[in-house]
């Protein structure tokens, strides 16, 4: 050994060292794991049924459900169950957020079908205008996309694409701003008069 050379050596460690070593690592990072994917695999058998319902009830939808699905598939976050088989995840991560994001806004939510997603907590108002779009996926089946890309492009050539005046002028947002002043209904269905 060179002259002045101190070797790095500490004392063993103690029963009571190593004890608490082994049982305080991996145990609760084991444990948040399988959490999280039985959560998740909840979560998907949960998303996987409702597709199906949604499809045998009509099987026109069948392709916003089957996207819907698949963005399901590549997120996460706290799922939260609207009306009429609706469920959202909220404070999306993954392929939910990253749509979100890049192509919508990152407050933006959105509802491609049965299954909608937001990178925030939605009120219980914004709920029933994100289920109202699920709605609207049920009654329209194959139009749907169609139909609300063209509302949109529509809406939007008249005020700059900006989202609010969308909101305001698509058929398909302001039948869903209607539901979050009134409630769920039929899409576009004329309202109830007041009479008593």
């Amino acid at each position: 050994m060179p002259r002045g050379f101190v070797p790095n050596v500490r004392p063993a460690p103690t029963s009571d060292e190593v004890d608490q070593t082994w049982r305080s690592d991996p145990l609760p990072d084991l444990r948040s794991t399988q959490d999280k994917v039985l959560s998740y695999a909840v979560d998907k058998t949960k998303d996987i049924a409702l597709a199906v319902a949604v499809t045998c009830v009509n099987p026109t939808t069948i392709v916003q459900n089957t996207v819907a699905l698949a963005i399901s598939f590549g997120s996460t976050g706290e799922r939260r169950t609207g009306k009429y088989g609706f469920a959202l995840y909220e404070n999306t991560q993954g392929l939910g957020r990253w749509i979100g994001k890049n192509f919508l806004g990152d407050t933006t939510a959105f509802t491609p079908g049965p299954i909608g997603f937001a990178s925030r907590k939605l009120s219980d108002r914004v709920m029933d205008h994100e289920n109202q779009h699920a709605i609207q996926s049920l009654v329209t089946g194959p139009f749907y996309y169609p139909g609300l890309i063209f509302e949109t492009v529509r809406a939007g050539r008249q005020c700059g694409f900006n989202s609010e005046c969308i909101h305001k002028l698509s058929v398909f947002e302001t039948d869903a701003g209607r539901a979050q002043k009134e409630g769920l209904h039929f899409p576009w269905w004329p309202r109830a008069s007041g009479g008593g």
